[in-house]
């Protein structure tokens, strides 16, 4: 018997994972190995780190998966504080470490 035979996996993230192409290719997998599993695509854009903690409380504290996968981390880097047009400014940088802090 396959270690996943009806078992559940949630998938936390943002919109890559909301997106679901990797869902779509581990589902096509485990049918193609006619395993019985259940995916759950609980991807949110422009979900974030400080999100998670609500999301496990308030979201999913009534679920009861054996497997998670949480991919985030693209929301947090705030890519628009390191555009190469930007003047590095006190200010910048000080935004910067913020929410370096805020990711860590």
């Amino acid at each position: 018997m396959n270690d996943f035979e009806n078992k559940s996996i949630f998938f936390i993230g943002d919109s890559i994972t909301a997106e679901g192409l990797h869902i779509k290719y581990l589902r096509t997998h485990f049918e193609n190995t006619k395993t019985n599993i259940y995916l759950h695509n609980k991807g949110i854009p422009g979900g974030r780190m400080d999100m998670v903690e609500f999301w496990l409380d308030e979201e999913f504290s009534s679920l009861t998966p054996e497997f998670a996968v949480v991919a985030l981390g693209v929301n947090d880097l705030r890519i628009m504080l390191y555009d190469s047009a930007k003047e590095e400014t006190a200010d910048l940088l000080s935004q910067r470490q913020h929410f370096i802090g805020v990711y860590k």
